[in-house]
């Protein structure tokens, strides 16, 4: 039964194939060839798309969300790592998911997952100093 389908759609792939053919003969009889003097397309007027060149400096419609987390990333996880915060480490690690959601594929991926690995470290070693759960910055002022 698969088989017939399958030989069904090759046959209809054919006779359009065929139409198209037609059609394209028909058109050229008609009008004489491709290039015709009433075309309104001006090949003179053609431009080749070119893509910008890489540059270093961020284009204006460019979003710099991953590099502003990323940067802020690394930032919160070295307060977390030398002053023992886990707030700070907690945050990193929300920036570094932040930085990875929001990039593209031709960003820095070594930095990007540098940045990751270096918030989870922070959290991990926030946690092993001090196994305590951890209490809000602003806790102390509530008491």
């Amino acid at each position: 039964m698969i088989s017939v389908a399958s030989r069904k759609v090759s046959q209809l792939v054919n006779l359009f194939v065929i139409v198209q053919k037609i059609f394209f003969c028909y058109v050229v009889k008609m009008h004489g060839s491709t290039n015709n003097a009433s075309d309104p397309r001006r090949p003179d007027k053609e431009h080749r798309f070119k893509p910008p060149a890489p540059s270093s400096q961020a284009v204006p419609g460019e979003d710099l969300t991953p590099d502003y987390m990323n940067i802020l990333g690394m930032i919160f996880s070295m307060c977390g790592l030398m002053m023992r915060l886990k707030w700070c480490a907690w945050v990193a690690l929300y920036c570094s998911c932040i930085s990875f959601a929001n990039s593209r594929v031709n960003d820095d991926t070594k930095q990007i997952l540098s940045s990751f690995m270096l918030s989870i470290s922070a959290v991990v070693m926030s946690y092993l100093q001090n196994p305590q759960p951890m209490s809000p910055p602003w806790a102390s002022l509530l008491q």
